[in-house]
C-alpha cells in the first residue's frame, strides 16, 4: 500500500454520487523494490473514494501486459487478469472489505499453471457487545457456522 502513490499516475475521472473516481496507470519512472511490486508497472484501473470519509470504496483493475518474474524464469502472469475490491461502511465509521474478485492466469517455474479465480463476498456484519468474552465469541461463531452449514444442506436438497 505504501508504494501505491509512487507506482501509479492518477487522473481525476469525476464523481458517482458521493464517490470520487480516479483512474490509475503505471508510472514509467517506478522501479519495483521487491518481487510483489513487480506487477504494478503492468496494471491500470479505477479507484472510487468515499468523498465524505476519504475511504477506498472500490478498486477495479486489470493486468495490461504480461508480468515476468526474474525475466520469466520464476514465472509469469498473463495479460488480461482482473481484480475488484469493494469496501463499505459496515458499522459507524468502520469500513471493511465486502467483495473480492480475482481472475489471474499464468505459469510458475515453467510447469505449474497459475489459475486463480476467486470470489469472496462478505455480508451480514453485526456489532457484538463490547463485554463479550472470547469463549462467548467462539460459541457464537460455532452456532453461526452450524446454522450456515444446515442452510446450505437444505438448499442442496
Amino acid at each position: 500500500m505504501k508504494l501505491l502513490p509512487v507506482a501509479f499516475l492518477y487522473q481525476d475521472a469525476g464523481t458517482e454520487g458521493n464517490l470520487r473516481k480516479v483512474t490509475f496507470r503505471p508510472n514509467p519512472n517506478f522501479h519495483a523494490p521487491n518481487r510483489m511490486a513487480e506487477v504494478f508497472p503492468h496494471m491500470q484501473g479505477i479507484i472510487w473514494i468515499d468523498a465524505k470519509q476519504h475511504r477506498l470504496a472500490r478498486l477495479e483493475g486489470q493486468i495490461i501486459s504480461e508480468v515476468k518474474f526474474a525475466g520469466g524464469f520464476l514465472g509469469h502472469l498473463d495479460k488480461g487478469g482482473t481484480f475488484t475490491v469493494k469496501q463499505a461502511e459496515v458499522g459507524p465509521n468502520h469500513w471493511d472489505m465486502v467483495q473480492l474478485d480475482v481472475h489471474v492466469t499464468g505459469k510458475a517455474l515453467f510447469f505449474k499453471t497459475v489459475n486463480v479465480h476467486e470470489r469472496e463476498l462478505c455480508s451480514k456484519f453485526e456489532r457484538i457487545p463490547d463485554d463479550m468474552t472470547i469463549q462467548q465469541a467462539a460459541d457464537r461463531l460455532k452456532k453461526t457456522t452450524v446454522a450456515a452449514s444446515n442452510a446450505s444442506l437444505s438448499k442442496a436438497s
